[in-house]
């Protein structure tokens, strides 16, 4: 019958077009052209739609929740470029005297923690600065080990160090220490502001006193002139620089010898304003996360676009493959279903690696595609 009750007697089938419409009249008969039902349908699948948008609806919420976000601990100085690095990296920016969970909660009386973020799952835990370093190596060292009395989850699974202007007395015995519990990535931020020889010999003293240690070397020279260096890698002087202001590059352009055909040689190292150092710091931190938090963090980060295109594709493989397999089944329209869910799942997770919020009107825009792609399988199938 159709949505009115009439009964299917009512209809007119078109066979060819696999259509019917409900030709009952419920006006008055006496007119040239009396009003009839007009209820149609035809022999397209149903409720696919409906069930995208419904499942689409949940996708964020769902997706935030299953996310196991890990918890990195900063230790440094104030003025060391914690906030900073932090926002570059995944966007949010710890602030001082919050206390609500959503944004920052103070844990103890030295640290505050920041997220997980709908679109960053990634805890911070930002410790003050303290001016005694014995005082901090106490707490920073009480902090961890009392993390590991709880859940699996709620532990420091890495620290990042910063290292300000110099590296301190103490500094060395501070970081054997943490990597005792948990794993470390030295971090020298700013170092576009400082001169290259007093970077270079801080990471040396470094790399002295701790010879396995992971040093990343950090710098976001945009907005200034840190960008334009004093020589090349080469070693050439930026007197023989060909600046570029508009696109904020330059290139050594040094000659340093000819070809076969008589031409000049030029060296050609090149440079710009683009932050720097951290990608390595991406990969490092991953190097030293359980399993179980990793996804999380490639997705909270922003730096390193590769590495969410990789698991965008694992996982566009692994449903691609699953819906060969479920296509493969002999019924008719049985597949519909299942195909309709693995491709919301695969739309929802794909959300997710990219950290992108469901924008208003994607969801209709990808049912009604979705229900498309449905009609022109029952076509092909025909």
């Amino acid at each position: 019958e159709c949505v009115a009750g009439h009964p299917k007697k009512e209809f007119i089938v078109d066979m060819e077009r696999n259509r019917w419409k409900c030709n009952r009249v419920i006006g008055s008969r006496l007119v040239a052209h009396p009003q009839t039902c007009g209820d149609w349908g035809d022999d397209r699948p149903y409720g696919y739609v409906e069930l995208v948008k419904s499942t689409l609806n949940h996708l964020p919420e769902m997706c935030q929740k299953s996310k196991k976000a890990p918890r990195i601990l900063l230790v440094g100085d104030t003025g060391a470029g914690k906030s900073s690095l932090v926002n570059l990296v995944f966007g949010f920016k710890p602030k001082d005297g919050a206390t609500v969970r959503a944004g920052g909660r103070p844990c103890t009386q030295n640290f505050a923690e920041w997220g997980p973020f709908p679109l960053a799952p990634v805890r911070v835990i930002d410790s003050k600065g303290i001016e005694k370093r014995g005082d901090q190596v106490e707490h920073v060292s009480k902090y961890i080990e009392d993390s590991f009395l709880k859940d699996a989850m709620e532990h420091v699974h890495v620290v990042w160090y910063f290292v300000g202007d110099r590296w301190q007395e103490g500094d060395k015995e501070h970081v054997q220490k943490l990597q005792e519990m948990c794993g470390v990535v030295v971090v020298m931020n700013k170092t576009d502001a400082r001169k290259p020889e007093e970077v270079e010999n801080t990471r040396k003293a470094i790399q002295e006193d701790l010879p396995s240690i992971e040093i990343v070397l950090c710098g976001d020279p945009r907005g200034t002139m840190n960008w334009i260096k004093q020589e090349c890698v080469a070693g050439h002087s930026n007197k023989h620089f060909e600046l570029d202001m508009e696109r904020r590059r330059w290139i050594c352009q040094k000659v340093t010898g000819c070809d076969d055909q008589g031409n000049m040689v030029r060296c050609g190292d090149s440079g710009d304003d683009q932050p720097y150092g951290y990608v390595d710091l991406v990969n490092l931190t991953v190097d030293h996360l359980p399993k179980m938090c990793k996804e999380s963090f490639l997705a909270a980060q922003r730096v390193d676009l590769s590495r969410k295109h990789r698991l965008a594709a694992a996982a566009t493989a692994t449903a691609s493959v699953a819906a060969a397999v479920v296509g493969a089944a002999p019924i008719p329209f049985a597949d519909y279903p299942i195909l309709t869910a693995i491709e919301a799942g695969l739309y929802g997770t794909i959300l997710a690696i990219y950290n992108l919020p469901v924008a208003d009107g994607a969801s209709a825009a990808f049912a009604v595609g979705l229900g498309a792609g449905c009609v022109g399988l029952t076509g092909l199938g025909a």
